[in-house]
């Protein structure tokens, strides 16, 4: 319930700082039970983190059954794939999970953890325009309702006047916000007008 602390984070503090039951999933401890078990993504990226995620859990608690502390088994877990586990060339001779390993077995261990599909990027084209005022304050406006980031303030899309505007020029940006691809052409003003003129609030 704390803000900044997922369920990994969550599951490391209860399980070796307290000792409680409690799974972990760290890219390692994936790793391990993608190929222990062979998770494939077939059923989205969801699924294959639920199940993960249930597996970790039964882990745990299959081991305090048999005296196994859930902070040594949880560290051991994490070990075993950052040392033996490992992404390339895994070191299966060396693996006390070997006997019960699917991916071993089939001899495509390097195959898991599945890789995630690619992205499907969404391409978006933006205008809007920069207006400063020689004290340095420059117009934002708010995104309307049912508009992309609404609520949020922004440069204005469309110029509110003309009057008083000198044209700079003009800056081409990129950005990446989750799956958009942003290209913004952002019209530079500087307005010399002599009326007053208020930033939007």
């Amino acid at each position: 319930e704390i803000p900044g602390v997922g369920p990994y984070t969550a599951g490391a503090i209860s399980s070796i700082a307290s000792n409680q039951p409690e799974p972990i999933l760290d890219g390692n401890v994936e790793r391990v039970l993608s190929r222990v078990f062979r998770i494939n993504r077939a059923g989205g990226d969801a699924r294959y983190k639920a199940r993960l995620w249930w597996l970790s859990g039964r882990g745990v608690r299959l081991a305090l059954k048999q005296r196994v502390p859930p902070r040594d088994f949880n560290q051991a877990l994490m070990e075993l794939g950052a040392t033996v586990c490992t992404p390339r060339k895994p070191r299966c001779a060396a693996c006390p999970a070997a006997g019960i390993c699917r991916a071993r077995r089939e001899n495509d261990m390097e195959a898991y953890p599945p890789r995630k599909a690619p992205k499907e990027w969404i391409l978006v084209q933006e205008r809007d325009h920069w207006i400063s005022r020689a004290d340095g304050q420059v117009l934002v406006e708010k995104r309307l309702e049912g508009e992309w980031r609404a609520g949020l303030w922004d440069l204005p899309r469309a110029l509110p006047f003309r009057d008083g505007l000198e044209v700079l020029g003009e800056v081409t940006s990129k950005h990446v916000v989750t799956r958009h691809k942003i290209t913004r052409t952002t019209q530079v003003h500087r307005w010399t007008g002599q009326k007053p003129w208020k930033a939007a609030e």
